[in-house]
């Protein structure tokens, strides 16, 4: 969409700034970004592309070797509003020139230095050391809103608009401007002749994170079977083909048509929050940033002037729960922190790896390194290698060391254990149960105290003992009734007696080790002529699990006869609670 038509009150203005093209002087400058902030190739720091270049040639001004531009070294004394920092610049003389103006945003845009963080100033101080940590002013009027003049935040390096009457900070510039010069390669690509930079034509489809549009360009081959060298762009790349006079969006659709009015990713990471990357915004043409994970639109670009020559990327991995260092010989690898690095075709790279204290270097996976030695290989195109750091003491490399493991010999990094018996759940014969001596009397490999099959073996075993010598009467009780009842978390035993002769009382057994479950005798009820009716809540089970119960009842002499046994599996029963 072209701008909007402007109020009279600042047709003069407007007129004045739109009149100058949007302009951007060839080629584009580097952002200064060097450090690396992703083992994802592509990033910034990746290329160097037209590094900054400054020489101070004297009388107050200082020239930029990558634009050709000339700028002045201080800032303008004091702040202006917009036609008071056009009005500054053009009566400005000085350095023995006189045909000083305000810097297109563009321009101003290229003297960011986005390896300086917050709060900055974002600039290279040595060559511009009074530069205020503050906006400044260029001409460009936000073509979505004529009171809405373009300005540079020298704090974090964000490019944005606000009001026409505001008082910012400014900086003259000299020397001859250029256009965008377009053209459509009918294969999918855009040449730029201004900048010598191939673009993309068509967005790339969908949205993509920061990691996910590094990876995407870098795969790139556009047109079919033709360049494979693409990236994705950095902050001033991407910025140099806004078409600040359109809006929704802020490009030329000419050449670009379908490109979406929203934010596209750079490659360029904010330095003072390396979650977060620089982005475009082609519904106006503003810089900002945002968190990397974010899903946002990709265009592509190669060429330009960055290194020549052919060159094979080496990535480095780690893996594994210990930790260490791959360090290359020539110097150039420490990772650590470094963990890529470009190489002439054919050079010779050999990789060491060192182990931290408390772990073990393990050995070498891909471009056919194995093994503990030395990683030599010749890059003639790109590799990726792995280095393996187990922890010491740790047999089934989880990461916990065997003496605190609680299943040293299974992968279990969670060390989850439901039962709290001191056995994860990973290598625990009875997940829900404790039993920490995971006894199994039938090695059947599940526990005795959850194994069902042999718990009613040995209820059987109980209730019907060998024979002896030695008859011992049983008690004399007539038992009616015995029943286990199934409930939310607990089970409800009951019984009844007809009669009860001589019984002291009853005893109830869980088939869980044949523990007796109350804590007391529970007192007999009945007589040798009437019986009771009884029962018995067992709070200390779990849903979906089967119990056995054996009933015991004691008489005054103290022989015992057991009855049962039953059984039933708690769970939750709509209406039936505890």
């Amino acid at each position: 969409m072209t701008r909007r038509l402007i109020t009279a009150s600042l047709i003069s203005l407007c007129a004045f700034l739109f009149s100058a093209a949007a302009s951007f002087a060839a080629p584009v400058p580097d952002t200064g970004q060097t450090q690396s902030y992703t083992n994802t190739f592509g990033e910034d720091s990746d290329y160097s592309c037209n590094p900054h270049s400054y020489t101070v040639i004297g009388n107050g001004v200082v020239k930029d070797n990558v634009t050709g531009l000339e700028w002045q070294q201080a800032t303008a004394p004091g702040t202006y509003t917009l036609q008071q920092a056009i009005d500054y610049c053009n009566n400005l003389s000085f350095g023995g020139k006189d045909d000083w103006r305000l810097p297109t945003i563009k321009e101003l845009s290229t003297l960011v230095d986005s390896s300086i963080p917050y709060p900055g100033p974002t600039i290279n101080t040595s060559y511009f050391p009074d530069t205020v940590a503050a906006r400044y002013w260029s001409y460009a009027i936000d073509a979505d809103g004529i009171d809405h003049p373009w300005y540079v935040n020298f704090s974090y390096g964000n490019v944005s608009t606000f009001v026409v009457s505001s008082y910012y900070y400014v900086r003259a510039v000299r020397g001859g401007q250029s256009n965008n010069g377009f053209v459509d390669n009918s294969d999918g690509t855009v040449t730029d002749t201004a900048t010598g930079l191939m673009w993309q034509q068509a967005t790339a489809p969908g949205t993509y994170t920061w990691e996910q549009a590094l990876t995407y360009c870098e795969s790139l081959t556009l047109p079919a079977g033709g360049y494979s060298d693409w990236r994705l762009p950095n902050r001033n790349e991407l910025q140099s083909i806004v078409d600040y006079s359109r809006y929704n969006p802020a490009i030329d659709t000419t050449y670009f048509s379908g490109t979406v009015a929203s934010n596209y990713w750079s490659s360029t990471t904010l330095a003072n929050g390396t979650s977060d990357a620089w982005f475009v915004v082609f519904y106006n043409g503003s810089v900002g940033y945002g968190g990397k994970a974010g899903g946002y639109s990709v265009r592509a670009v190669r060429g330009g002037q960055c290194e020549s020559g052919p060159f094979g990327y080496l990535g480095i991995s780690k893996s594994g729960y210990g930790t260490g260092i791959v360090t290359s010989t020539d110097g150039k690898i420490e990772c650590g922190n470094d963990c890529k690095e470009r190489y002439g075709i054919a050079t010779q790279v050999t990789l060491h790896a060192a182990a931290d204290a408390g772990s073990v270097f393990t050995g070498w996976s891909g471009e056919g390194c194995s093994g503990t030695g030395e990683c030599t290989m010749i890059m003639d195109a790109p590799k990726f290698v792995t280095a393996i750091f187990k922890i010491a003491n740790d047999r089934d490399d989880d990461g916990v060391t065997d003496s605190v493991d609680n299943c040293p010999n299974t992968f279990n990094p969670q060390q989850e254990d439901v039962d709290e018996d001191g056995i994860g759940n990973a290598c625990d014969n009875c997940l829900n149960v404790s039993n920490p001596d995971q006894a199994d009397s039938d090695n059947n490999g599940i526990g005795d105290r959850c194994d069902t099959d042999y718990l009613w073996t040995a209820l059987q075993s109980c209730q019907n003992p060998p024979a002896t010598t030695t008859t011992v009467p049983p008690t004399n009780i007539e038992l009616s009734i015995l029943d286990a009842i199934p409930a939310n978390e607990q089970v409800i035993l009951q019984w009844k007696t007809e009669t009860e002769t001589g019984n002291a009382g009853f005893n109830v057994w869980r088939a869980d080790n044949f523990v007796k479950i109350n804590d007391g005798l529970i007192p007999a009820l009945g007589s040798a002529v009437s019986g009771s009716e009884y029962d018995f809540v067992d709070q200390w089970v779990l849903n979906g699990k089967r119990y056995f119960y054996l009933l015991e009842d004691i008489d005054n002499s103290g022989i015992s006869t057991f009855h049962g046994s039953v059984k039933a599996t708690p769970r939750l029963i709509f209406g039936i609670g505890k």
